[in-house]
């Protein structure tokens, strides 16, 4: 099966309280069959934004 590999942005969306509902919904979508693959770049990007240590962990 292919996988997806979301941007940064995408993912800000998704964990964003007002964040886009289609991006929400298509990420989990996807997130339940496994179609999400993840890169370094993009990781480190996420990591190096939470503002705490439970947003570190919850990324």
């Amino acid at each position: 099966m292919a996988k997806i590999l979301v941007d940064t942005s995408a993912w800000i969306e998704f964990y964003h309280p007002r964040g886009a509902r289609r991006v929400k919904h298509e990420l989990t979508k996807a997130l339940e069959v496994h179609e999400i693959a993840v890169v370094a770049p993009v990781a480190v990007e996420l990591l190096r934004g939470a503002k705490t240590k439970d947003a570190y962990r919850t990324l």
